[in-house]
């Protein structure tokens, strides 16, 4: 449905282009669960007649929709985002961002970033304002590395929830252990009711995590 949508808005920027300049925006969050609707409200508020929009972490090089906002663009066009961290996350990101959009001959603006980037004071701010945006991204990488630290010497874990815990091993060992009595060519004899296979599909585990944790006939 967004492909279609965009491969739309492709089709009939071609049709406008004869009107002039056209005010291109992009939208961006990081994880799926956000939401998307402020930055495109800002955007069309702003005169976007046309937004590229997608959940992708700043952090990933590939960004399918950016690349195609900026190859959309014309000579006088203005590539336009809510922040400027919704283009890139590092300096060196920006710069190969920017020179992409200069070589199309267009422009950018960031709507919370009130600078005029055509400028030379205003593209010293950019690279200021870049240098910042990394600077706290790496803060916050440390800072949430270092709790992680913290709380694992307090014994938290982290990851999925252990599947097979002590008292399932438990479980698992009497499984195993348990013999029932069948008649093999006339003759009653005692054996194993459950196989190291059997019991690990009780346990919804593989026959490696049991041997992992010592349940085994070997």
């Amino acid at each position: 449905m967004a492909a279609t949508a965009n491969r739309n808005r492709r089709l009939n920027k071609k049709v406008e282009d004869e009107s002039g300049p056209q005010l291109i925006g992009y939208a961006r969050v990081s994880t799926e669960d956000q939401d998307l609707r402020m930055q495109i409200d800002a955007l069309k508020a702003a005169g976007c007649l046309h937004i590229y929009s997608e959940k992708k972490s700043g952090a990933k090089i590939k960004r399918p929709e950016l690349d195609l906002a900026i190859k959309d663009l014309r000579e006088g066009d203005t590539l336009v985002v809510w922040r400027l961290d919704r283009l890139a996350r590092t300096v060196r990101q920006l710069y190969e961002r920017l020179a992409q959009i200069e070589e199309m001959g267009a422009g950018f603006r960031s709507l919370q970033d009130r600078i005029d980037f055509s400028t030379a004071n205003g593209k010293f701010m950019l690279a200021v304002l870049a240098a910042v945006a990394e600077f706290e991204r790496n803060v916050t990488i440390e800072r949430t590395k270092a709790g992680i630290v913290a709380l694992q010497a307090r014994g938290h874990t982290f990851g999925a929830k252990v599947k097979f815990d002590h008292k399932r091993q438990r479980k698992a060992e009497k499984l195993l252990a348990m013999r029932e009595r069948r008649i093999v060519r006339g003759k009653s004899v005692w054996r194993d009711r459950y196989s190291l296979k059997d019991v690990a599909e009780m346990m919804d585990v593989s026959v490696n995590t049991l041997r992992l944790h010592g349940v085994t006939r070997d």
